[in-house]
């Protein structure tokens, strides 16, 4: 499979993410044994798609376009790859949302550990400092169970304020995948 040259042209106010093939075989998965409008894109014709899109602003329309031999146009492999493109990108949108769900719902799980770990962190420190002989040792563990708490917050602030928006982000790029206008050409 061979892919041009990441110079975009655009055409009619839309941008061309162009690759060029043999045959269409060769856009889907081989080891797939579903039928070609089922059938998982190949690994690499994925990839180039993806970050191709990737390269573009969130408002930018941009169409796909394929360019395959004049004989392979006319078959009806050619005629579902359209669709099959479109599937393809709407279940990985899904799945990116379901994944999505599972880092929050992970996060929500994290949180609450992490305010019952600073609960008892900050009781154990309040206990120390107010309720014990003052000693530099005592102070110091009362220090340790207050690092020991925030440490214990930490992961739950990294996946709410951090781990989710990449996902959210690839789920945005797939839906806008899943709509993007698909042409087959002949090759030049």
């Amino acid at each position: 499979m061979g892919y041009l040259e990441q110079n975009y042209r655009c055409e009619e106010g839309r941008y061309l993410i162009e690759l060029e093939a043999q045959e269409v075989r060769q856009l889907y998965h081989t080891l797939d044994p579903s039928p070609f409008n089922a059938k998982d894109l190949d690994e690499n014709a994925e990839s180039y798609i993806v970050s191709s899109a990737d390269d573009f602003p969130a408002e930018t329309p941009f169409t796909l376009r394929i360019y395959l031999p004049e004989g392979e146009l006319h078959l009806h492999a050619a005629d579902e790859l359209p669709g099959a493109i479109s599937a393809f990108f709407a279940y990985r949108a899904q799945f990116a949302a379901r994944q999505r769900a599972r880092a929050l719902r992970h996060g929500r799980t994290a949180l609450l550990m992490g305010l019952c770990v600073l609960f008892v962190c900050m009781s154990i420190r309040v206990f120390l400092l107010h309720f014990s002989p003052s000693t530099w040792y005592l102070e110091m563990l009362a220090e340790v169970f207050l690092i020991c708490g925030w440490v214990a917050m930490w992961h739950p602030a990294q996946v709410h304020l951090y781990d989710w928006w990449p996902i959210r982000r690839r789920e945005r790029l797939y839906r806008k995948l899943a709509q993007t206008p698909v042409e087959l050409k002949a090759r030049r």
